[in-house]
């Protein structure tokens, strides 16, 4: 879904976990609210290569979410995707 919405400037707004310079396609959609962390990063690294989009949620009824690892390890997920796009 986040796909059919890349043209919309909402989406736009905020790069989310990666460098939109980066990038040839880049869009950010989060939220959060106490106990729930979610992400949803759409990339894509050169105009010829493949569309990703990586999408992390986090549910913790009991405790707050810690967003600085999550964050910390989604950004890793995204590298990981990308990186094994350049591999093959």
């Amino acid at each position: 879904m986040i796909y059919e919405l890349k043209d919309a400037p909402e989406i736009k707004i905020n790069p989310g976990l990666v460098d939109k310079n980066e990038y040839n396609l880049v869009e950010f959609k989060g939220g959060s609210e106490p106990g729930v962390l979610q992400f949803t990063q759409l990339v894509q690294k050169s105009k010829d290569s493949d569309v990703y989009t990586i999408s992390v949620t986090i549910n913790n009824n009991e405790k707050a979410v810690e967003q600085q690892k999550v964050t910390q390890l989604t950004s890793r997920l995204i590298a990981a995707v990308i990186e094994d796009q350049r591999v093959n």
